[in-house]
């Protein structure tokens, strides 16, 4: 998905770019929490320690700055393009 954001990114117009690259930060914090438990959720939830950790990685993909931007991304699809990037639309 990183490679698809890298991918987006050089295909979005310039007022777009901003959004989509702040959208990877948060993306990029989502890959780093999962491969520091080696993609393995049960591992985190087995070890308190690991999970808050992961939790606190987390927070980056929830901030109010990453949530906008990838709003703001989804928003841009469905006007131009007709479809929700977002899994639950």
């Amino acid at each position: 998905y990183l490679t698809l954001l890298d991918d987006l990114g050089a295909a979005a117009p310039t007022a777009l770019q901003a959004d989509v690259a702040t959208a990877r930060t948060g993306f990029e914090a989502f890959d780093a929490a999962l491969r520091d438990i080696d993609y393995d959720i049960a591992r985190a939830a087995a070890d308190p320690a690991l999970g808050e950790a992961m939790a606190a990685q987390l927070q980056v993909m929830r901030s109010t700055e990453v949530t906008t931007a990838m709003s703001n991304v989804d928003a841009y699809a469905v006007e131009t393009c007709g479809f929700s990037l977002q899994s639950d639309s």
